[in-house]
């Protein structure tokens, strides 16, 4: 049985001895399931902006996509390369990501970051077909 069950008996015991049909802890008890249904888990809540990142992992992961270094990032966010490293990593284990890759999948697919198209960039078809003979 659990909590709110054992205080819902207790509840029901005592209006039916005090014969006062008291429905307080019921609306109650309603409230809190609604509540519940649409709450976020702690530390992944929306800040209005439409992403559950802060502003500052917002910054440390377009940096990353930028091609900064471990010590340019950290030197742009004016914090140690230690304590940037335990962001990402505080990052990382909120999304359930083990390597930065997994990171930077999550964070694109859930439009995070943007990655930036490059053009003139030869994509996987034209590099795959450099240099070989053409059908016939």
């Amino acid at each position: 049985m659990t909590a709110i069950e054992e205080s819902r008996r207790r509840a029901d015991h005592e209006d039916e001895q005090s014969g006062c049909p008291c429905g307080l802890f019921d609306a109650v008890a309603g409230l809190f399931g609604m509540c519940w249904q649409v709450a976020l888990p702690l530390g992944l809540a929306d800040d209005g902006s439409g992403s559950p990142l802060r502003p500052s992992e917002r910054r440390l992961l377009g940096l990353l996509a930028a091609g900064l270094t471990d010590d340019q990032v950290a030197r742009v966010l004016g914090v140690s390369r230690r304590t940037m490293f335990r962001y990402l990593e505080n990052l990382m284990a909120r999304t359930g990501a083990a390597n930065r890759f997994q990171l930077a999948l999550h964070a694109t697919r859930n439009d995070w970051i943007s990655v930036p198209v490059q053009s003139g960039a030869p994509g996987p078809c034209r590099s795959e077909t450099r240099g070989r003979a053409g059908p016939g």
